[in-house]
């Protein structure tokens, strides 16, 4: 009996020890099964050229080619979004966030509320596990170059976008993504250090600001608002022939007083925004006074009528040779057309940095405005 019962004891302990192992065994088989063969990949964004909308046309559009990848993110057709989060009032300020797919919106929105540091240069990260997230990741960012131009400090070229894969043992991947400068700073060349930039930024709020005030209440229709802007700029900014950096930003229009197209038509689009009249920047090509087709941005805007019309500052700020006095006629000759006067001269650009997501624009009257 005593032998029989050291032999139970025994084929217990036995059992117990394989309970053990096989305990054992589960935990490693989910250590593995999560991953860990992790390797780092680092990948310089898709380039947004700043000098887009320079007069050098050849050498834009040849950019945009170079940047083109294949395939195509899926459009969002505006009508399926649900804007019920979204005020009226502020709507038109994240007009092409509404565009883009679940995926770039994650990423416009990191970037977005963490401003502050890529004002620091500090890494942003994302909360995204998905494979090519790079052609996301371009999305986002021109969908907030034309909804926010106030973000002017930052140098897309100086963004790299890092990503880490981890492999499990069944060989299924997991992603992580995040941003980092390429070098030390995601400045412009012209701003050195976040005090240039913060003083930057106080610049072109402060002469935003007197504008608002100029024109904000009820005295002041959308008309009246949309023409003071549209003569601001008109009357204060010099096309720039001379490619200098901050030339296609709002600080080199409103603070320099010198731009290209991309920075009349960012300043309008920032003016319009600070006293709540809808607009939209708009890229493609123009037909500019010599008859040249070349790469260029404007401007839709929403009338109290309920229709969309066009303003182009640039073309309503021709270079004068020598000195005289441009006509009204002339002042005024692409300020709220319609789609029959203004698409003679004006091609719509759907993909504006060649990563296939076509941006839609809105349709604008067929009829010019009448006040």
């Amino acid at each position: 009996m005593k032998r029989k019962k050291t032999n139970e004891r025994a084929i217990s302990l036995i059992n117990l020890i394989l309970i053990i192992a096989i305990l054992i065994l589960c935990v490693v088989i989910i250590f593995i099964i999560n991953g860990d063969i992790t390797q780092d990949n680092s990948s310089e964004i898709a380039k947004i050229e700043n000098s887009i909308a320079t007069q050098n046309t050849s050498k834009a559009k040849n950019t945009i080619k170079q940047n083109r990848t294949a395939g195509e993110i899926t459009n969002v057709n505006i009508a399926d979004i649900d804007d019920t989060n979204i005020s009226e009032k502020n709507k038109y300020k994240k007009y092409y966030y509404s565009q883009i797919n679940p995926i770039a919106q994650e990423m416009y929105d990191a970037l977005y509320n963490n401003i502050n540091l890529l004002k620091a240069n500090q890494k942003i990260s994302f909360s995204i596990n998905e494979a090519d997230a790079e052609k996301n990741f371009q999305t986002a960012w021109d969908a907030i170059n034309l909804d926010k131009p106030e973000i002017f400090y930052i140098d897309t070229n100086k963004i790299s976008l890092i990503t880490q894969t981890a492999t499990n043992l069944f060989g299924q991947n997991s992603y992580k993504y995040s941003v980092q400068p390429k070098d030390s700073t995601y400045y412009l060349d012209s701003l050195k250090t976040q005090s240039d930039v913060e003083n930057a930024i106080t610049s072109v709020e402060t002469v935003g600001n007197k504008i608002a005030q100029v024109i904000s209440g009820n005295s002041y229709s959308r008309y009246d608002k949309v023409k003071y802007i549209h003569d601001y700029i008109v009357s204060n900014v010099e096309y720039d022939e001379t490619g200098r950096t901050n030339n296609s930003n709002i600080y080199g229009a409103l603070i320099e007083g010198s731009a290209v197209c991309e920075g009349y038509a960012e300043s309008f689009k920032y003016l319009a925004d600070l006293v709540d009249v809808p607009c939209v920047t708009v890229y493609g090509d123009g037909i500019n006074s010599a008859g040249e087709r070349e790469y260029h941005s404007w401007n839709y805007v929403l009338m109290e009528d309920g229709n969309w019309y066009a303003v182009d500052t640039t073309f309503d700020d021709p270079i004068i040779i020598g000195n005289g006095e441009l006509p009204k006629e002339s002042r005024y000759k692409y300020f709220l057309k319609g789609s029959n006067s203004f698409n003679s001269t004006h091609f719509e650009q759907p993909d504006v940095s060649g990563t296939g997501q076509n941006f839609t624009y809105p349709t604008i009257s067929t009829t010019d405005y009448k006040n």
